[in-house]
């Protein structure tokens, strides 16, 4: 060690450069997340998968308005009760609830299962059974999800994210202040 203390300072400075255990668990955790996310949109359709944005309150507590679910697409023969679905109303909006019963299909019901849904915080089943070949299960859902993605789309959220993904680009690529000149090579 220098007696002049130069050789510690340099060696403390590069220890302050380097970035912690934490702070890398940290990035590793938003980079995964980022390509789950992408995964999901991008390449999760030709998986049957889909996100959705709950519109209300329904399937409150655990699934308030707002939240952001992902479905797979399935056959109404896989259904159990218990399970969470989304299905199309006869005027084609969409509906997500949990499946209180499922009868198989008959003649009567044109081979279509019918499915009984209530939503969480709904005291009552819905007024009317739906008749269904497929439905979207629910894979997992995150409460205010939703939300999150509405913010990411507007101009703000896609200026923080940018902001917030070059931060991440400049801290992978910074020099450390290591001398990275070429030695000679020595024969």
């Amino acid at each position: 060690m220098a007696a002049d203390g130069s050789g510690a300072t340099r060696q403390g400075i590069r220890r302050a450069r380097e970035p912690g255990r934490l702070t890398s668990y940290v990035y590793a955790l938003v980079v995964a997340a980022i390509a789950v996310a992408i995964g999901i949109v991008v390449i999760g359709p030709a998986f049957g998968l889909h996100t959705v944005r709950l519109a209300t309150g329904s399937m409150s507590p655990g699934l308030p308005a707002g939240s952001m679910l992902v479905v797979h697409d399935t056959p109404a023969a896989e259904v159990q009760p218990g399970d969470v679905v989304m299905v199309q109303r006869p005027d084609h909006r969409p509906v997500t609830h949990r499946v209180v019963a499922l009868a198989p299909p008959t003649a009567e019901t044109g081979g279509r299962f019918v499915l009984t849904m209530r939503g969480d915080a709904n005291p009552t089943n819905d007024p009317q059974p739906y008749l269904v070949d497929r439905v979207g299960r629910m894979v997992f859902g995150i409460p205010w999800g939703g939300q999150l993605v509405e913010f990411v789309r507007s101009p703000v959220g896609m200026g923080v994210l940018t902001m917030l993904f070059s931060s991440l680009v400049l801290w992978v690529l910074w020099p450390t202040g290591k001398n990275t000149k070429a030695r000679p090579i020595e024969s």
